[in-house]
């Protein structure tokens, strides 16, 4: 993880949340049942998904309190600020915690991983064709401002927040009186309940202020929320690759000829699981005796006394 800054300076990096619990799993293997291990992720999660500093430091305490040892060495080496939402409220992360996008991807290549490169970059391209076609006519059905799905939270959220009480004390600033009391402001895109700053679409308290004092709806919403930028994102097309017969080395001359790379392939079937990461580990199958036709744990002086008897 050291190398990402220095290859990609400008980007933002966090921890993926997925891998982080994965490898939290890891160091309770010894001396923990099932019942603390899950109770364990379930504090971790917590301090994860707090929304400010003081409520992020009593979870945290309750956290190492509860894991004791292996907690307080196992956060020695995580930055807070690489994947705690309290202490990295001024980037939006748009509520993206884990890197599934880039999982799905993979899942989704699954089989064109198998072959060989040429036609693997064929078979990805032609998907790709296909997702950009499938996606451009799904959005032409839109008659909203904002893409389908955001348009039903809005929905949602304006529903939420239309007895609320709203008021307000300067420019751009508003109060809203809920069950609690929280302040939004419309010019930094802030509220106090930091539900706008995380996933950068309002909150319920951000459209309660919008729907009763601006006439412009949409103007404090982000761009990239909107139908029009998902339809700009697919509007390029992509032309299919020609196939290899087509191609015409005319450049190289007649008497140069193209051989196909060095290939040593290594002994033995190539494998196609993956490799676990850190911390991760998979469920045995369990043991099956052919000789007592018991499952669980194989013992053969058990197997042979059944034998006996």
């Amino acid at each position: 993880m050291s190398a990402f800054p220095l290859v990609f300076d400008e980007p933002v990096h966090f921890y993926c949340l997925y891998h982080l619990i994965s490898n939290l799993k890891g160091r309770c293997l010894g001396g923990w049942n099932t019942t603390q291990r899950t109770k364990l992720v379930d504090h971790f999660k917590e301090c994860a998904y707090a929304l400010n500093w003081w409520i992020f430091d009593q979870k945290i305490a309750i956290f190492k309190e509860f894991g004791g040892k292996v907690a307080e060495e196992w956060l020695e080496d995580l930055p807070y600020e690489k994947w705690a939402v309290a202490y990295s409220q001024h980037i939006t992360r748009y509520g993206e915690m884990t890197s599934n996008a880039a999982k799905s991807f993979n899942s989704w290549i699954r089989e064109a991983r198998e072959l060989p490169v040429t036609y693997m970059i064929e078979c990805i391209c032609r998907g790709i064709c296909r997702w950009y076609v499938e996606r451009r006519e799904e959005s032409n059905k839109w008659s909203g401002d904002l893409c389908k799905s955001k348009e039903m939270i809005w929905n949602q959220l304006t529903d939420i927040g239309k007895s609320w009480l709203v008021t307000k004390s300067l420019n751009g600033q508003f109060e809203v009186f809920c069950d609690t009391s929280v302040c939004v402001d419309l010019d930094l895109k802030v509220s106090t309940c930091y539900q706008w700053q995380i996933k950068g679409f309002p909150c319920s308290h951000a459209v309660a202020v919008i729907r009763k004092h601006c006439s412009t709806v949409y103007t404090h919403i982000d761009k990239c929320f909107f139908t029009s930028t998902y339809r700009e994102c697919y509007k390029q097309d992509i032309n299919p690759i020609p196939e290899t017969e087509k191609y015409q080395f005319t450049s190289f001359g007649e008497h140069v000829k193209i051989l196909p790379p060095r290939l040593n392939r290594p002994p033995g079937r190539p494998k196609k699981q993956r490799i676990p990461s850190v911390g991760k580990f998979r469920k045995k199958k369990p043991t099956f005796c052919k000789r007592c036709l018991k499952t669980g744990k194989h013992d053969t002086n058990d197997s042979v006394e059944n034998l006996v008897h």
